[in-house]
């Protein structure tokens, strides 16, 4: 539903400060993303490098990692107008997922949601005939990915990623920094926790989840000339409030992924993928 154009090289010095982003082949860097935890304890915030690494030079939308397949998704453009779900491994190219749907002019989608375990996408889209959304479920089998039921969040909302299975957990934001937060059940079947508040009114999100559901990162887009920010918050378990969200430093606002153990953050720019190391 949106594209956000989120780092313009060269105003790096006004997004990281007065030292200029040096941007680098992400090969020298291809240390494995499940070595040591860079996550901090609950109730402080994760910190990254400003130097960049670019991994891909795709143009896509939204970048997701399955660390358990060692693979990852986008939502990259088919033609000028025109999305596709993309995969590949990580850190290298995408290409397009065939059996899985196309944009067109009356559909428009949001980002595409992988899980952890990289057995399910998750992508929201929105009828401009209608003005219906709809939630689609792709399960992978032995033959790729097979459409499931729709899932029943509400209307007029982007969902975040899954979190890790059993009782996986999803966040569906709405207006006014509303966060509905879903489980699925042993059946499959999703229902509604709780309502969890997080960011500012007005401001329209992107959510990332970890895949221990203690860990949210928020994009606040800017509407009216406010300024955008890229929120972080955490949680002391499953099933607690999260705690104040704070300003992720070094991080440029826009949609990011962050790895599983904290260690690298992923962040799209205008035909690029980038990641950040945790220090």
């Amino acid at each position: 539903m949106h594209r956000v154009a989120m780092l313009a090289l060269c105003a790096c010095n006004q997004v990281f400060g007065s030292d200029p982003v040096r941007v680098v082949d992400a090969h020298y860097f291809d240390a494995p993303i499940d070595g040591a935890t860079h996550c901090p304890a609950t109730g402080m915030t994760p910190v990254f490098s400003p130097q960049l690494h670019g991994v891909i030079s795709q143009d896509c939308n939204g970048y997701e990692i399955s660390a358990d397949r060692g693979t990852a998704i986008a939502e990259c453009f088919v033609t000028s107008s025109a999305l596709g779900v993309f995969e590949g491994p990580q850190n290298e190219a995408l290409t397009q997922v065939s059996t899985l749907p196309i944009s067109d002019d009356n559909t428009l989608f949001d980002v595409a949601r992988l899980s952890p375990e990289g057995d399910l996408i998750l992508l929201t889209t929105f009828n401009l005939t209608t003005t219906t959304t709809g939630y689609l479920s792709f399960t992978r089998d032995a033959t790729g990915w097979t459409q499931g039921a729709d899932l029943p969040f509400p209307q007029f909302n982007t969902i975040s990623p899954p979190s890790r299975g059993p009782d996986r957990r999803i966040i569906v934001y709405e207006s006014k920094a509303l966060g509905h937060e879903f489980h699925q059940d042993a059946d499959g079947q999703w229902s509604e926790l709780r309502l969890v508040t997080i960011g500012n009114d007005g401001r329209g999100h992107v959510v990332y989840f970890s895949p221990d559901a203690l860990r949210i990162i928020v994009f606040e887009a800017g509407i009216s000339g406010m300024p955008q920010h890229t929120l972080y918050a955490d949680r002391a378990n499953r099933d607690s409030d999260f705690n104040p969200p704070v300003e992720l430093p070094a991080i440029p606002p826009g949609e990011v992924f962050m790895t599983e153990d904290c260690g690298r953050v992923y962040l799209i720019s205008v035909e690029e993928i980038f990641f950040a190391l945790g220090e």
